[in-house]
């Protein structure tokens, strides 16, 4: 299991859904962002090994398992984050579970995946996969995600921030997504300028204004 191959693996497949998530309890996550399990894909051309070891990327489920699995004996956070993928949707013949899918991304999380701890947020803000809603527990996970890196978590705590009224945490937040790239976050901080929160010249600042404040928080 050559662990840049599975690194390349799950690069090249990470999706990123800019899509809504619409709560039946009536909470506001109109605004959350969710992305898209990273599904490895096999590759059926032999002309694509991995870049680094050479060696040829596998192709059947079983190959593909197996790779997971004897990455997750390593203890890969990646390969935990995948194979609870696998497991909440059914994939590469691994049986449908969502409560393995959980105790999979509580292992990547707790090994340090922030996508872990992105998607753990999600389910125990709504309830997902047979989880019980705790919000106070779903924004633990958001922080760490957020703390960790993930423009995408960053972006979701802004969201939370501005719907509970906190709007300067908010633009704080923002500013840092803003800083890595997050383009949805630079739209929200184009509506925030529009509603009169900040200035023009604090719209034209936010990424640099974001990577001061990143760098103030470690």
């Amino acid at each position: 299991g050559c662990p840049h191959a599975n690194k390349r693996m799950l690069q090249e497949e990470m999706a990123k859904l800019e899509t809504s998530v619409n709560a039946d309890d009536g909470q506001q996550a109109s605004a959350i962002h969710v992305a898209a399990h990273p599904i490895v894909k096999c590759l059926t051309k032999d002309s694509y090994p991995c870049p680094f070891c050479r060696r040829a990327l596998p192709k059947t489920d079983d190959e593909i398992v197996s790779v997971l699995q004897k990455r997750m004996d390593l203890q890969d956070p990646h390969a935990y984050f995948n194979m609870a993928g696998y497991a909440r949707e059914g994939l590469h013949g691994i049986a449908r579970d969502e409560q393995k899918a959980v105790f999979l991304l509580e292992r990547a999380a707790a090994l340090g995946s922030t996508e872990a701890c992105s998607d753990l947020f999600l389910c125990y803000l709504l309830g997902l996969c047979g989880v019980r809603q705790d919000a106070t527990k779903a924004r633990s996970l958001l922080i760490r995600a957020a703390k960790g890196g993930l423009a995408q978590a960053r972006h979701n705590l802004a969201t939370l921030e501005y719907e509970s009224g906190q709007i300067d945490a908010a633009i704080r937040h923002l500013k840092i997504s803003t800083a890595s790239g997050y383009k949805p976050s630079l739209e929200s901080m184009e509506e925030l300028r529009d509603e009169g929160h900040i200035s023009d010249d604090e719209y034209n600042k936010a990424g640099a204004d974001g990577v001061g404040e990143q760098k103030e928080e470690h």
